[in-house]
């Protein structure tokens, strides 16, 4: 069952502090069904761990895009899907939260984690905007995440397919990114 996306809501602010971007976010669920939001990262191919990470980035010709929930595919199949752990957002009820990441911010998804700091090239953007997934609760199997308290982790990884995208909006910032020029799978939309 797909969520009603009128009853939730992403509201982010996005500062430069220092040396560090700082996203603070929070999810409002005005809707009756608890909903699992896509913000708990992993790493590792043979065993989970947290992925210090923390969000996906992405720089394309609207600025830098920041993300949490699943990271786009290459266009090579894959062997493992890297779909993120959850946190439970219940009915009626709200989570917030803040993410730091170093600047000048690198492109990141998980499938290229292995980039070469050769390929990437110095730019400059001027809008920023958070993107975060989730999905409805309902119908959706989970355990305890074994590596980020509180979280979970989905063992249907298909009822998780029937995600949606908030967007916070982009926020005005000149901000100093590090672009990869090798291919490099980026978050887009449509005809972009």
């Amino acid at each position: 069952m797909a969520p009603n996306t009128d009853s939730v809501s992403l509201t982010a602010k996005l500062t430069q502090v220092r040396d560090r971007l700082l996203v603070r976010y929070s999810i409002r669920n005005d809707g009756r069904n608890p909903i699992l939001v896509f913000n708990r990262l992993w790493t590792g191919e043979s065993g989970r761990e947290p992925d210090t990470q923390r969000l996906y980035r992405f720089v394309t010709k609207r600025g830098l895009r920041l993300l949490l929930g699943s990271a786009p595919l290459p266009s090579d199949p894959v062997t493992l899907r890297n779909l993120p752990e959850v946190t439970k957002v219940e009915a009626f009820t709200q989570f917030e939260e803040e993410v730091t990441t170093p600047i000048p911010v690198t492109e990141y998804n998980w499938y290229f984690s292995d980039a070469s700091a050769d390929l990437r090239v110095a730019e400059q953007v001027n809008q920023v905007e958070l993107f975060v997934q989730y999905v409805d609760a309902n119908g959706v199997e989970l355990k305890p995440s074994t590596i980020h308290p509180g979280a979970f982790w989905a063992t249907n990884a298909a009822a998780m397919s029937n995600n949606s995208t908030l967007r916070s909006g982009s926020s005005a910032m000149s901000l100093a990114v590090l672009r990869q020029t090798d291919e490099f799978s980026r978050l887009v939309f449509g005809q972009e």
